[in-house]
């Protein structure tokens, strides 16, 4: 079993080069055949994702034939995937190679919406004759930051003679990408936290 969430570092190169490569590749394949080259999944979930954050799974398909086959995937159908790679692997009889299907956005959830789904089917072809997909999913959402506290009153006690007043304020990123925080000075000297 190939798990998805590890990343396979060993890749086959991107074309044949030898002469039995280049024959084996361009081979048509039976029925017979084609259930022997199986993808280790038919979906790829991401989950729940920050708009910015970057997260990458293993696609992999195992040759199970006699014989080498190539194994091309077009990424560059959908922005969010196109960091993903290689887009193409000889994949040697009785091997297994790893696609590295990364996922990456930068478009901003509008502000009416909590969320953004994006569910895609991304096509490969085997052999460059025999035709294929896998999907991936992701639930976008913006980054969110939340306080300790919603309120804090900045005040002296009666009693004190301190030159000034300190509190602490703890700010919890839970989402999976960087959040810069800055400070809005508003009305009255209040402050707030605003994310970007």
């Amino acid at each position: 079993l190939i798990d998805e969430n590890k990343i396979m570092k060993r890749k086959f190169k991107p074309e044949p080069s030898t002469a039995e490569e280049t024959h084996d590749c361009n081979l048509a394949l039976s029925n017979d055949d084609l259930v022997l080259v199986w993808p280790n999944v038919k979906s790829l979930n991401f989950g729940t994702l920050c708009v910015n954050s970057k997260a990458t799974k293993t696609f992999a398909v195992t040759n199970d034939l006699k014989r080498s086959v190539v194994v091309r995937i077009d990424f560059g159908e959908h922005d969010e995937l196109v960091q993903s790679t290689p887009s193409s692997q000889v994949i040697p009889a009785g091997a297994t190679a790893g696609f590295d299907v990364t996922f990456f956005t930068t478009n901003q959830i509008p502000a009416n919406q909590r969320s953004r789904i994006f569910r895609k089917s991304i096509h490969y072809t085997i052999n460059g004759n025999h035709n294929s997909k896998f999907s991936v999913g992701a639930e976008l959402v913006p980054i969110r930051v939340s306080l300790s506290h919603n309120l804090l009153e900045m005040r002296f006690d009666d009693d004190s003679l301190e030159p000034a007043v300190v509190k602490t304020i703890t700010l919890k990123n839970t989402g999976n990408a960087a959040a810069r925080i800055s400070w809005v000075r508003g009305q009255n000297g209040s402050s707030s936290p605003r994310t970007s």
